[in-house]
């Protein structure tokens, strides 16, 4: 893995932002990130998620192969 610095912004094309949504209690915290894509082409993304048997539909939803129709660029 090599280091780039300049942060999460650093590749050309990205936006991102992160904000306190309640997940976690300590509000002076950010608990949610988003990272955006300026360009209108496919991307890859990757996650990782809990290995804990009780999971939320979110992580379950998020976790899954199948990507909705919704979010196929048109």
């Amino acid at each position: 893995m090599k280091y780039i610095s300049g942060g999460i912004c650093a590749p050309t094309g990205f936006t991102a932002g992160a904000t306190h949504c309640g997940v976690r209690p300590n509000k002076k915290k950010n608990d949610l990130a988003i990272i955006l894509s300026d360009r209108n082409t496919d991307c890859v993304s990757a996650g990782l998620y809990t290995t804990n048997r009780v999971k939320a539909a979110p992580s379950r939803w998020a976790a899954s192969p199948r990507v909705p129709e919704w979010c196929i660029p048109t």
